[in-house]
């Protein structure tokens, strides 16, 4: 009975299917399935040691590069797998070197995709670097150039990893670049202003003309730098849209960069009236001096770069006016404004403290004679309204009948 069984099964497996025993077949999906299975036993094994020996290092280094090839471990059973299963059938030879093929396309993709990850973590090493070449002021500077590198890194990793996986199949990329002729000149030709950028982003991190968070002004746009990228630097405006201009016009532009101010300008013009006496007009003056002098948010010339001004300064059309020009310590736009709010309540203080006045635009008007019905405001009303009341005593020519043509 079991013989008969056995028999039975044989026959099964000698059956052939597309030229193949069926056998065969079975025993290649059995494998497909193994590897499938084994998998992530093999994944989360070799992670798990892999994990233990990173956290008894000293550095947390070693864990950013185990995360970053997490993915491509995890893929390595899969082209095994795919490996044992061209082996295991009796192929011809061109459908074995086709499945040569894939299995060799498949070990280039898992090396490039590990390489493409582990960049990631070797950006926080290149910082490192660049941190320790540079000052500690360019901190900021060695992060950006990092990332920038990184960006061609990654691009130059992904087109390397294409030009090879094509490679695998026959397909060589550089001649039929080379052969493209007038499109690969026009392509050449298009490409300039991609490499101009690449090189106007270069050119700006090395000259630092500003960092990532700068405040700055250019002819054309005025805003906070949110990124400088390979190609573009993205500039978030006050109105928070975000801009992006080329590298290259960027790093030709005339830049103001307001985060650099030591400190913070203030510049304020108080007029008085012209009924104020000299000695009134000498105190205000002499007051505010103080008032700056003393004010802890004010800069000083004798301990910072800065010049300190109070003085009259012009007849104006209204008003005596008083020239104020001087810096807070801080440059950060809402605490200056906080601050001129306080100095601004004080000098209205003071000048009223001095029994002085802030004047205002004004006209006087002066009448060499008055007209002698002119007394008062109720004679002009009284005036105006005679003059705007309708003449009864007499009529016009046309309602008499002697206007009209004849």
């Amino acid at each position: 009975m079991l013989d008969e069984f056995l028999i039975l099964v044989g026959e099964v497996f000698e059956k052939r299917f597309f030229d193949m025993p069926a056998g065969q077949i079975i025993g290649g999906a059995l494998i497909i399935i193994a590897f499938l299975a084994v998998r992530r036993i093999f994944a989360n094994t070799v992670i798990f040691y892999l994990t233990k020996f990173t956290e008894s290092t000293a550095t947390e280094l070693d864990g950013e590069f185990l995360d970053a090839l997490k993915g491509p471990l995890k893929f390595i059973p899969i082209v095994l797998g795919v490996f044992f299963f061209t082996q295991w059938f009796e192929l011809s030879p061109g459908a074995s070197g086709f499945f040569l093929t894939v299995v060799k396309t498949l070990i280039a993709f898992v090396l490039f995709w590990a390489a493409y990850n582990i960049l990631a973590p070797l950006s926080t090493v290149l910082e490192k670097i660049l941190s320790k070449i540079t000052q500690k002021s360019e901190t900021l500077f060695a992060e950006e150039f990092t990332l920038l590198i990184i960006k061609a890194l990654r691009i130059a990793v992904t087109i390397v990893g294409f030009i090879i996986i094509l490679s695998q199949w026959g397909i060589n990329v550089l001649p039929l670049l080379g052969g493209l002729g007038i499109l690969g000149m026009a392509v050449g030709f298009g490409a300039q202003d991609s490499i101009a950028n690449i090189f106007g982003g270069i050119k700006i991190l090395l000259d630092g003309q500003f960092r990532r968070g700068d405040w700055i002004k250019t002819p054309d746009i005025e805003g906070t730098v949110f990124e400088i990228g390979i190609a573009t630097t993205k500039v978030r405006e006050f109105d928070k849209a975000v801009t992006s201009i080329p590298n290259k016009r960027m790093s030709e532009s005339t830049i103001k960069n307001y985060s650099r101010m030591t400190n913070r300008r203030v510049k304020l013009t108080i007029g008085v009236e012209y009924s104020s006496t000299a000695n009134q007009l000498e105190n205000i003056v002499d007051r505010i001096r103080e008032y700056l002098q003393y004010n802890p948010a004010i800069a000083q010339p004798g301990t910072d770069p800065v010049v300190q001004m109070v003085h009259l300064v012009n007849f104006g059309a209204s008003s005596i006016d008083i020239s104020l020009y001087y810096y807070t310590k801080t440059t950060n736009w809402v605490e200056w404004r906080r601050i001129v709010h306080e100095n601004i309540l004080e000098f209205k203080r003071i000048v009223e403290r001095e029994g002085a006045a802030f004047a205002f635009p004004s006209q006087s008007i002066y009448l060499e004679s008055t007209p002698s019905e002119l007394k008062s405001v109720q004679d002009v009303e009284r005036l105006e309204s005679n003059n705007d009341a309708p003449q009864t005593g007499r009529k016009s020519g046309d309602e008499n009948g002697d206007g009209g043509e004849g």
